[in-house]
């Protein structure tokens, strides 16, 4: 299977992103997005949480901390199967083409659907004050996330081909002040 690295882009319409988020990515526009979809948001603000009150001893310090997306897309199981494909294929098509305005809100989630990765304290500088966090989300892209009506059985019939599987990794490190504002209460759990 494949793989590929950051560099996708998102175009010159990449809404949202600033060019100091880009610095801190490796200029990567697709990354700038990822790094600020919730579920990123709500593990970075564990993070900075867990380094300002516990430093190295931290959780997240010691081992890295699983985070999850799940894609709101349809459920096989349900009756109303064939019509959520269409909403969850209209709601990533329409985020992508407008910013995140409509549909899926962050277009990394809608690019990638379901995803996971880990996230952990690199280190801490008490001199300077600030705290190194290390990223990574990995995904596998196939017909059968792309459609919900393709089984990953079939997956070998397009390994030469359109549509093989292909895995995505995303890596990145952000440096950030241990005293930054953290957006949620439960960053110690």
């Amino acid at each position: 299977m494949p793989t590929v690295t950051p560099g996708l882009g998102m175009g010159s319409g990449a809404g949202q992103v600033r060019s100091r988020d880009l610095e801190g990515r490796g200029g990567d526009a697709f990354l700038s997005v990822l790094a600020v979809d919730g579920t990123v948001t709500e593990m970075r603000s564990r993070l900075l949480g867990q380094a300002r009150e516990q430093g190295m001893k931290a959780p997240a310090a010691k081992e890295a901390l699983n985070m999850h997306y799940q894609d709101s897309g349809p459920d096989p199981g349900s009756s109303w199967w064939h019509f959520n494909t269409a909403r969850g294929v209209f709601n990533d098509v329409a985020s992508i083409a407008t910013n995140g305005s409509v549909g899926t809100k962050n277009r990394a989630d809608a690019f990638l659907g379901t995803w996971s990765g880990e996230a952990r304290i690199k280190s801490i500088n008490n001199k300077t004050g600030t705290v190194t966090l290390k990223f990574h989300a990995y995904n596998t892209s196939d017909w059968q996330s792309a459609t919900h009506a393709v089984p990953r059985s079939w997956n070998p019939r397009f390994a030469d081909t359109y549509g093989a599987a292909v895995k995505e990794d995303f890596n990145w490190e952000e440096k950030r002040p241990v005293n930054e504002c953290i957006n949620t209460s439960d960053w110690l759990n």
